[in-house]
């Protein structure tokens, strides 16, 4: 049995110990608040408190194995320990110290494994770090990618829209300009329908080109500046730049077409009358011996008239001033013939060789009325077409219609303006 007096011993050493760790803790507390920079992050590679504490205990327990040899071998320090009855002195040393030396060991070995632990995590967290950063940049230079393309794409767009409204203008002058030349041709031709009327075709270079304009790009720059009703302006605007070329093509083909078959209806009615002409020519011969009759003289009368006619057609020096006036063969030559010859019909001076004559010059008569009649059912189409193009009515023309998506694309141009302005100044 331990006597009091040697339990009070090891009561006391029990207190010293624990005083002495309590001592050693507020020291590492004390050199780590004073020689160690906390860092607030999850990189921290410096001694942390209990680092510090447990190396202290670990410097302990080797000071304690060299003093451990004297201090316990001393003779009357405890009573129930007689270093007279332990084995040999190495074996006596290596029994007191050990412990200690081996405490020590084990707590170093425990911080080198709590050390280990510690960097293999801060690895992991710098890892993870790296790999955060790398992915935060590459999202990010992949937006400024984005964000780069999209400016391009609107910077293209943006130009791509002012070209268009450059030949937007030309393409409305161009269709006011012809416009005025198909509307004063539809109304010469109904004022004058006997004449030969020309329409000057100008080029329509502006139509191709226009079409030749990225479509995309354009529907993009309608997207990126907020024009007006995106989907449906774009697809009303190209199906009038479509239909504008072939709408003129195929008019001025037709109004070809009209001319030239009215040229040739007047050629045909002009080798009609020269024909008409050598009839008359005929019945002057006939009565040849009887230069008085009526039917003679109905014949050189005619033909004066035709003289006179396309007399007037030509200046002094014979050069053609003008084309044969149709109406006054119609209303002079033509039908003064047949009233003139009708007039004979049931006296003794009628001959009846007139009546196929009289026949042939009413059906020339018809011929002329139906190039008129013809001319004045064209030059309403004609007029027709012009109202499609640029008069306003229960709907807006084609020229109204140009105009406005013009005013809505330059609205959105000068909103962008600023945007494009700025990018061109980075």
């Amino acid at each position: 049995m331990f006597e009091a007096n040697s339990v009070s011993k090891l009561l006391l050493l029990l207190f010293i110990t624990l005083f002495i760790i309590s001592f050693i803790y507020q020291i590492s507390k004390e050199i780590s608040n004073r020689f160690v920079i906390n860092e607030d992050n999850d990189y921290n590679t410096n001694l942390s408190q209990k680092v510090i504490f447990l190396l202290l205990i670990a410097f302990l327990f080797l000071f304690c194995s060299i003093i451990a040899v004297p201090l316990f071998t001393r003779s009357g320090f405890l009573h129930f320990f007689d270093p007279k009855e332990t084995g040999y002195i190495g074996d006596t040393i290596g029994g007191i110290t050990n412990p200690f030396i081996n405490s020590a060991a084990v707590v170093v070995t425990g911080l080198a494994f709590y050390m280990q632990y510690k960097a293999n995590k801060l690895q992991v967290s710098i890892f993870k770090k790296q790999l955060d950063e790398a992915r935060e940049q590459f999202d990010k230079s992949l937006k400024e990618d984005r964000l780069k393309d999209i400016r391009i794409e609107k910077l293209d767009s943006y130009h791509k829209l002012e070209l268009l409204t450059v030949n937007l203008n030309s393409i409305l002058q161009d269709i006011n300009e012809k416009g005025e030349k198909i509307l004063k041709f539809g109304k010469d031709l109904h004022d004058e329908p006997y004449k030969s009327h020309i329409l000057r075709r100008t080029p329509s270079r502006d139509y191709l080109r226009i079409l030749e304009i990225d479509r995309l790009a354009v529907y993009k720059g309608f997207r990126f500046f907020n024009v007006n009703e995106q989907s449906k302006n774009f697809s009303r605007l190209y199906n009038i730049l479509d239909f504008l070329p072939e709408f003129f093509q195929d008019f001025y083909s037709k109004v070809q077409n009209f001319i030239k078959e009215s040229f040739d209806e007047k050629m045909n009615i002009r080798s009609k009358i020269l024909q008409f002409l050598d009839y008359n020519a005929n019945l002057i011969i006939n009565y040849e011996g009887n230069q008085s009759h009526p039917v003679r003289t109905l014949a050189n009368e005619t033909i004066r008239i035709n003289y006179e006619i396309v007399e007037a057609s030509y200046d002094e020096f014979g050069n053609p001033m003008s084309e044969t006036d149709w109406q006054e063969i119609d209303e002079k030559l033509l039908k003064n013939f047949i009233e003139e010859a009708l007039k004979l019909r049931g006296s003794i001076y009628f001959d009846p060789t007139l009546i196929p004559i009289i026949e042939f010059a009413s059906n020339i008569r018809k011929d002329i009325i139906l190039v008129k009649q013809r001319a004045i059912e064209f030059s309403s189409e004609v007029i027709t077409q012009y109202n499609n193009l640029l008069v306003d009515d229960e709907q807006d023309s084609i020229g109204k219609l140009l105009a406005n998506l013009q005013t809505e694309i330059n609205d959105g141009l000068l909103r962008a303006k600023l945007e494009v302005d700025i990018f061109y100044n980075i």
